[in-house]
């Protein structure tokens, strides 16, 4: 497990912590704690597939709660959104979510017939909106696509990589943005962003090579892709709500994680491809680990009983020499 992953899990803990005593506390704490569970949240969204330092992620594991240091040093930040497009965007989240809990169970062979079809695969990536200075769409772009970003004290151009969060919230290269937010951020610096005309659709999905770490990788959205990292034909060996496991019909052994969107294979959600990689590190990790023979586990029981007589023969042996 890398720094990065271990630094999320320590996050992701102390937030389960915090809400935890959270719904223990009286209504009233629960009422002025409601920013900090806010803000918290935020900050371990910021660390969602974060690309920190080694550095950096060792420093911060060394505090005893990270993300209470995190919060009591962190800027404050502020919300600004109309409350009916708030309000009309949440509606519509839940509305889609409920569809693809009642309608994705089952649909392995759907999904399968689609991938049988060469020559279609449906673009099913979400779309990220960024909104203008009057809270109104500007534009929008497919999940994982770019925008560019121009610098407004040195004019620099720079490209970052858009990943869907949910209807209000994205992340912009690394960093976990509200669509308001993002806005209000760029606008107070002046800086400039826009879309990148005419870009290749691709998918982001999680690929596990027997042997090999699982990770992160950016393929086309297309079947021939799928094929050339499977070395095999796609089947789908397990689906869940939101993703599907692929392997290749007598294949190279290599995994394949997608996200599913309405019956069609899509980019994996970020929250879920973190998952996915925890447990397919465990399986492998599992798979790796060579039962113990009982001689092993005899000769390995008799070691910690030397050890155990050895450190009290010591004791003894100090004591009576105080008694003398």
């Amino acid at each position: 497990m890398t720094l990065q992953d271990k630094l999320y899990d320590k996050l992701s803990q102390e937030f389960e912590h915090f809400i935890g005593r959270l719904r223990q506390s009286p209504p009233d704490e629960i009422i002025f704690m409601a920013y900090e569970k806010v803000i918290k949240s935020d900050i371990l969204c910021l660390f969602t597939d974060s690309d920190i330092s080694d550095e950096k992620a060792q420093a911060l594991l060394e505090f005893e709660n990270t993300l209470d240091e995190l919060y009591q040093r962190g800027t404050e930040f502020s919300y600004t959104h109309e409350l009916e497009e708030s309000i009309d965007e949440y509606v519509m989240g839940l509305v889609e979510t409920d569809y693809l809990e009642n309608e994705s169970q089952g649909s392995i062979s759907q999904t399968v017939q689609a991938l049988c079809d060469i020559d279609s695969m449906v673009d099913a990536r979400k779309d990220i909106i960024f909104h203008d200075e009057n809270y109104k769409e500007r534009f929008r772009i497919k999940d994982g696509e770019s925008i560019k970003i121009t610098v407004a004290y040195d004019g620099e151009e720079v490209i970052r990589k858009c990943r869907f969060l949910d209807e209000t919230h994205m992340n912009v290269g690394s960093t976990c943005y509200h669509m308001d937010e993002f806005m209000e951020k760029n606008m107070r610096v002046g800086n400039k962003y826009e879309p990148i005309p005419n870009q290749e659709p691709k998918i982001d999905i999680v690929v596990a090579a027997p042997g090999k770490p699982p990770c992160d990788i950016e393929i086309p959205m297309n079947l021939a892709a799928m094929r050339e990292i499977l070395g095999g034909e796609p089947e789908i060996v397990n689906q869940d709500n939101f993703s599907a496991t692929i392997t290749g019909k007598n294949g190279n052994g290599i995994i394949i994680v997608c996200g599913i969107s309405s019956d069609n294979l899509t980019s994996l959600h970020p929250y879920n491809a973190q998952s996915k990689k925890r447990e397919l590190s465990e399986s492998i990790s599992t798979k790796d680990e060579k039962p113990k023979s009982f001689s092993d586990k005899m000769k390995s029981a008799q070691i910690q009983a030397d050890e155990y007589n050895a450190q009290n023969g010591n004791k003894k042996s100090i004591k009576n020499k105080e008694l003398d």
